[in-house]
C-alpha cells in the first residue's frame, strides 16, 4: 500500500467514526472563507460543532506544514468555537505500509508464476469463504501487478503503486476491459470488491455473492492476461 493510498485508507477510517457520532463530513473541504482546504471538516448534525480534521506525518514539507497552520489560524479567527482534530501518520512504521519485491531481469517469470498458480478448493462455511476471498485477492492482484510491470505501465517502483492503481491504469489503455462488463450477472467491481477486503480486516465476514463476484473477476482478467501475453510468453 504506498502512502497516498495508506493515509486515504486512515482517513476514510476516522471520517467513519466522526459519523458514527453523528456528524456530517466533508473529504478534502473548503472552508466558507477564502481558499482553505483541509483533509476534511466534520459538522455535528445536532450541535452544529465545527470540527477540522488534518493528517500530519513527517514526510510532509515545511512549507506544507506552515501552509496548514497557517489556514488553521486564519479559520480560527473566523470560526472560534471550531475544534481541529490532528491525527498523525506514521507511513513507515505501519503494518500495512507492505513492501513489494521489485521484478528480477525476467519480467516474464512473475506473470508466468501468477497465471499458472491454481485456486485452492473452495470451502462451504462462510468463516471459509471470507479465508478463502483473501486468498483468491492476493492472486488476482499478484497477476495485475505483474502484468502492469510486463507492460511497463509503472512511472515509480512497484513499492509506490499498488494494484487497484495499476488496474485503473490497465482499463485506461484498454489493456484490460472489466470483467463486470464481460460476466453476466456480475454487478461488483474491483474497486466494490477492496471495500470487502477493508470490511474483512475489519472482523466482517464475507458473503458468497461478494466471493462469486471476486472469482469472475479473477478468472476473466486471468483469460484476458493469458490471450493478450500469448505471443509473449515462453514456449
Amino acid at each position: 500500500m504506498s502512502d497516498e493510498a495508506y493515509e486515504k485508507y486512515q482517513l476514510e477510517l476516522i471520517l467513519r467514526e466522526y459519523e458514527s457520532r453523528g456528524f456530517d463530513v466533508l473529504q478534502e473541504a473548503q472552508a466558507g472563507l477564502g481558499n482553505m482546504r483541509f483533509d476534511a471538516i466534520a459538522k455535528n448534525r445536532s450541535s452544529g460543532q465545527l470540527v477540522i480534521i488534518e493528517l500530519v506525518n513527517k514526510a510532509q514539507s515545511k512549507t506544507r506544514a506552515a501552509e496548514r497552520i497557517n489556514a488553521i489560524r486564519r479559520l480560527a479567527e473566523s470560526y472560534p468555537d471550531a475544534q481541529v482534530d490532528l491525527r498523525y501518520i506514521d507511513v513507515e512504521k505501519s503494518r500495512l505500509h507492505w513492501w513489494r519485491d521489485t521484478v528480477g531481469e525476467d519480467r516474464y517469470a512473475s506473470i508466468e508464476d501468477a497465471l499458472t498458480k491454481r485456486l485452492p478448493r473452495r470451502p462451504n462455511d462462510s468463516l471459509g469463504w471470507t479465508m478463502y476471498f483473501m486468498q483468491v485477492w492476493a492472486l488476482h492482484t499478484a497477476t495485475i501487478r505483474a502484468y502492469g510491470r510486463l507492460l511497463d505501465l509503472l512511472t515509480a517502483p512497484p513499492v509506490g503503486r499498488g494494484a487497484l492503481e495499476i488496474y485503473n491504469e490497465l482499463l485506461r489503455f484498454e489493456l484490460l476491459s472489466p470483467p463486470e462488463d464481460l460476466v453476466d450477472g456480475v454487478s461488483l467491481n474491483l474497486f466494490d470488491l477492496h471495500e470487502a477486503v477493508l470490511a474483512i480486516a475489519d472482523g466482517a465476514v464475507v458473503n458468497e455473492s461478494y466471493l462469486d463476484s471476486l472469482i469472475h473477476h479473477f478468472y476473466s482478467v486471468r483469460q484476458q492476461v493469458r490471450k493478450r501475453m500469448k505471443p509473449m510468453l515462453k514456449d
